[in-house]
């Protein structure tokens, strides 16, 4: 196979070799920096990722992964004068990423989203094929928080008679009741594969529940959550609630 594949910006091997097809490619050399300065303003509800700019005179798929840049070259004349500027890391909780062309005559695509199959890996094409000489193309990379999907932390099943308070550390869940008969029963699970961490904000979601479910402020407890179930009805009820990561 005759393609002409010029690596750019520190890269680890092993990882990119499923993302390069297989295919003997040269080592790479460190990407220009682009010039220091504050990040430009994006559209509202988002998060810079990174900024590409380089002279392009053909073909190029860039491949995007942590604070890495990959870029295969694929017709006519290689990319020059590359800067790669990255503002925080392509990873599994950025997607799905959009881009912002900034400046460019030809296209500048997204081709494919980072999923587990990529390794998490934004695969974007820029092309200026059939425009005569090369030319100059700049974008930014965007994480959307609007079309992010909420992440349940916690999932919590509890039969609860009176009142009580669950309190939620790492992946310690503690009920404590309150009245009543308290806590009869409680399971729960950690979808996302990671605990509640002190600092971090969260919504309450409550799928099931007849009575007054409330996320309480942080108290003199280590307990990163409280959450606290009031229920005043005759007998117990089933609680089914979520813990999602804050927008």
């Amino acid at each position: 196979m005759a393609r002409d594949l010029i690596r750019h910006c520190l890269w680890k091997v092993l990882p990119w070799l499923a993302l390069s097809a297989g295919i003997a490619c040269h080592a790479p050399a460190p990407a220009e920096k682009a010039a220091a300065g504050p990040p430009p303003a994006g559209p509202a509800e988002t998060d810079l990722l990174f900024r590409w700019e380089g002279m392009v005179d053909g073909r190029d798929t860039l491949k995007f992964r942590g604070s890495e840049c990959l870029l295969e070259h694929e017709a006519h004349r290689p990319v020059q004068q590359m800067k790669f500027e990255t503002f925080r890391p392509v990873d599994p909780a950025v997607f799905p990423v959009g881009i912002r062309k900034e400046q460019g005559r030809g296209k500048i695509e997204i081709i494919r989203q980072g999923d587990e199959f990529n390794a998490y890996t934004l695969v974007v094409r820029v092309d200026d094929r059939h425009l005569g000489g090369a030319g100059l193309y700049r974008f930014s990379a965007y994480r959307d928080r609007s079309r992010v999907p909420e992440r349940v932390i916690l999932s919590l099943y509890a039969e609860v008679d009176d009142e009580a308070v669950i309190e939620v550390v790492g992946r310690q869940v503690t009920p404590r009741p309150n009245g009543g008969r308290g806590v009869l029963s409680i399971k729960y699970a950690f979808p996302a594969d990671r605990p509640v961490v002190s600092g971090e904000h969260y919504d309450l979601r409550v799928l099931r529940g007849r009575g007054e479910v409330t996320l309480l402020p942080p108290g003199p407890s280590p307990a990163a959550v409280r959450v606290r179930i009031l229920d005043k009805d005759k007998g117990s009820s089933i609680y089914i609630l979520e813990l999602t990561l804050a927008r």
